[in-house]
């Protein structure tokens, strides 16, 4: 039930940890809306080491933002926490604690979210769609093309549908622009215009779907590539 910016995990992997070490991730953002102050868990940091953690906890400057880097010694303390009749990894992580074998490292500015409930699910997928526009978009991207992609993205991401499909289909359209192009006359023109601004804006759903769905694969991309001069060539032609 956490949404996060994989760069968190990138920076985490530089980190050298001992092997008999845990690492938790916090956040010291305490008046964001990415999580729900009621049931988020609360961490108390001093010197960079964890003095307590928990929901309950009334003394905190620190949130769990539940990404750890865990090492064998984990279990040890999951079993030792069980056998108190403590089923919860925070009594774990408060039993490495203790044992000094807890760090933090602090996310900074990266992203992440909770998602507890509704309205923080509803805040989960603003924040998705948001991040599905390109710096790189041209001028009639920005003010028509990303904007009419990412609500019909919005809507395909509830299917089980292929981002490679969607790429076809684009495609597809272009040629039909093409073949109206070509054979001229005020309304085929008009025709071939409206789909291939159709075919545009398709082209942009297929790598939303993509990162919206986490199926982003090599393949796609190339296949994007390929179909979009062939498009873009068959339309000049046209």
């Amino acid at each position: 039930d956490h949404l996060f910016d994989d760069s968190i995990l990138r920076n985490l992997q530089q980190i050298e940890n001992e092997s008999d070490c845990c690492i938790l991730c916090v956040d010291r953002r305490l008046n964001g809306d990415h999580f729900n102050i009621d049931d988020v868990t609360k961490v108390w940091l001093e010197n960079k080491k964890v003095k307590g953690i928990g929901k309950e906890l009334d003394r905190f400057n620190a949130v769990d933002t539940g990404i750890f880097l865990c090492s064998p010694v984990i279990f040890d303390a999951l079993e030792k926490s069980f056998s108190q009749g403590k089923y919860s990894l925070s009594a774990a992580n408060q039993m490495l604690s203790n044992r000094g074998k807890l760090k933090t490292y602090d996310i900074g500015d990266n992203f992440w979210i909770d998602v507890d409930d509704r309205e923080t699910l509803k805040k989960a997928k603003k924040i998705l769609l948001k991040q599905l526009k390109k710096p790189t978009d041209g001028p009639i991207s920005k003010s028509l093309n990303r904007k009419i992609s990412v609500w019909i993205s919005s809507k395909l991401s509830h299917f089980n549908i292929n981002p490679n499909h969607l790429t076809l289909i684009s495609f597809f359209l272009a040629v039909l622009s093409a073949l109206f192009f070509f054979l001229g006359g005020y309304p085929k023109i008009v025709t071939g215009g409206f789909l291939a601004q159709l075919s545009s804006i398709l082209d942009g759903c297929d790598g939303e779907i993509a990162r919206l769905k986490f199926k982003q694969s090599k393949f796609g991309g190339y296949l994007d590539r390929i179909l979009d001069r062939y498009a873009d060539s068959l339309i000049i032609l046209g």
